[in-house]
């Protein structure tokens, strides 16, 4: 009877226990990917919340390009925008800026329009 006796061989456990580390090391891998792209994503709409906000202030208040930051105070930390601002040679009465708005390695540029009495 003893020929006849069920189980597995030692060869066949230890290819299963193989294949079972890579099978969740594999998933464990995934799972940290996934986890450092939503932390990209979320750092990415919250900079284009704070950057598109600064963007707002500064077409309502253009004298504001000439400040080399803009704090928020609205957001949760008082975020700080950086602002670079490059004049546009060429204009009589108004004169064109193009403006570079940098927050946490994000940037958002844009052009603005300030006439002389604004300023």
């Amino acid at each position: 009877m003893k020929d006849k006796e069920r189980g597995f061989t030692l060869v066949e456990v230890l290819v299963s226990l193989l294949v079972a580390v890579l099978l969740v090391g594999s998933v464990m891998a995934l799972i940290e990917v996934s986890l450092r792209n939503e932390r990209r994503i979320n750092h990415l709409v919250e900079a284009a919340h704070v950057l598109d906000s600064a963007g707002q202030y500064i077409l309502e208040n253009p004298k504001f390009i000439f400040n080399k930051v803009i704090t928020l105070k609205e957001f949760p930390g008082s975020p700080t925008v950086n602002i670079e601002v490059t004049p546009v040679k060429g204009n009589l009465s108004t004169k064109l800026y193009r403006v570079k708005l940098i927050y946490e390695g994000e940037i958002l540029e844009f052009s603005i329009i300030v006439e002389d009495e604004k300023m």
